[in-house]
């Protein structure tokens, strides 16, 4: 039996070592791949670099050139529309994506959808909302998640809610907010609709017309302060929390057309070189430089709506920054620096908003300034589809002619992953 048993040892054993050496190749090319995404991490980082030192285009932004609100509702292509459908039936991921055509019910419609307090699904129908009734308008973003910036500074799953192009609150309804958050609608309070015409929608600059009796949209607390309550200060309410691990997050929004699949790369690889930079100890991309120092400049330049600005490169922005990245307490986010070096025109001035962790007016001690056209992308909290307004400081722009004499007896600043 012995023998029977060195024979059948040795005519398996070729087969056996055939197999050792392919799961010996396969965990090799798996423990390959993370180095060889670090690899063309560096490379996506060193070419993204480089377009911000010579004041050009961010890779990311161009590559999601045709998912910005004006390229959506101008788009009479269908097959990219249809293959979102697709995939997100395969994956049965229900709803509108990016690209559909609707048109916002009538107000006697949507109240009938409302709790008490004019509320679907934790978010209220605002007033400022009542005007786009019967009006139609393309899906911008589908919001499958938000930000907690007043409280926890976390991700939240959020369900059943999408942006529609350009439409932001007015804050007609809520003291004259001039935050231009972007409305969130729901998905019962739309119907999609055939045809490639979309009616022009007015902008955030046009203020709502009378609107029907609403719940209060503010409330006066035991100090006698007065506190609203508008979409944002309700979104923690209206959401639930996400797992950091739960790579859903950052599937369903190339699913649905929030990101094209090259800026979904793009990010991802830029994410996997970031990563094993903060394991090592190095410069994450981008990289924006602070002074240090406690007492930060003011600059009051009288900007006014229309006037062209280019923002200033990072690392000059960097010296109006203390050690915490602030300028007088606005924070400037990495985010940001997608936009330096190019230039834009200021959409208005920003002098007080809605404190969505406490519900009060906030008024500004420096007011800040917003471009048209310079919104979060949402590359760096995973995908995240607010796409709020950013809000800039004085002394990082400068008017253009000032700029362009500057730009002409100075080279440009040395890259820092050059």
């Amino acid at each position: 039996m012995s023998g029977l048993a060195m024979i059948a040892v040795v005519c398996l054993l070729p087969f056996s070592l055939g197999i050792v050496k392919t799961v010996l190749a396969i965990v090799a090319w798996l423990a390959a791949l993370p180095l060889l995404g670090v690899a063309l991490g560096g490379s996506v980082v060193l070419y993204r670099d480089r377009l911000q030192r010579h004041g050009r285009r961010d890779l990311f932004h161009a590559l999601n050139g045709c998912r910005t609100d004006d390229a959506l509702a101008s788009s009479s292509r269908n097959f990219g529309l249809a293959m979102r459908r697709s995939f997100c039936s395969a994956f049965r991921i229900e709803g509108l994506v990016v690209g559909d055509r609707v048109q916002v019910r009538p107000l006697d419609e949507i109240r009938a959808t409302l709790d008490i307090a004019d509320s679907l699904d934790g978010l209220p129908f605002l007033p400022e909302m009542t005007r786009y009734c019967g009006k139609e308008g393309v899906v911008f973003r589908r919001v499958d998640k938000i930000y907690d910036y007043g409280g926890k500074k976390n991700l939240r799953r959020l369900k059943n809610f999408v942006l529609l192009g350009t439409i932001r609150c007015d804050g007609s309804a809520h003291g004259d907010c001039q935050a231009g958050c972007y409305l969130l609608w729901n998905e019962k309070w739309l119907k999609r609709v055939k045809g490639t015409s979309v009616a022009t929608t007015s902008n955030v600059e046009a203020k709502s017309v009378e609107a029907p009796v609403f719940a209060p949209q503010s409330h006066r607390d035991a100090n006698g302060a007065v506190r609203y309550t508008c979409q944002f200060t309700q979104l923690v309410r209206a959401s639930t929390p996400l797992r950091l691990w739960d790579v859903r997050q950052d599937l369903r929004p190339l699913l649905a057309g929030n990101v094209t699949l090259s800026g979904f790369l793009v990010a991802v690889l830029t994410r996997l070189f970031n990563y094993a930079q903060g394991i090592r100890g190095g410069i994450p991309f981008p990289f924006v430089p602070g002074s240090g120092v406690s007492q930060t400049p003011a600059i009051k330049s009288d900007l006014l709506p229309g006037d062209t600005v280019r923002v200033l490169s990072a690392d000059a922005i960097g010296r109006t920054l203390d050690n915490k990245g602030k300028n007088r307490g606005l924070w400037f986010d990495r985010d940001m620096v997608k936009y330096c070096g190019l230039t834009y025109q200021v959409l208005r001035r920003v002098d007080q908003i809605i404190d969505d962790a406490t519900g009060q007016m906030r008024p500004m001690k420096t007011p800040c300034i917003v471009l048209k056209n310079a919104q979060y992308s949402g590359e760096y909290l995973r995908f995240s589809a607010q796409q709020d307004h950013l809000f800039w400081r004085e002394t990082w722009l400068s008017p253009k002619l000032d700029v362009e004499r500057q730009s002409a007896m100075a080279p440009p600043a040395a890259g820092k992953f050059s």
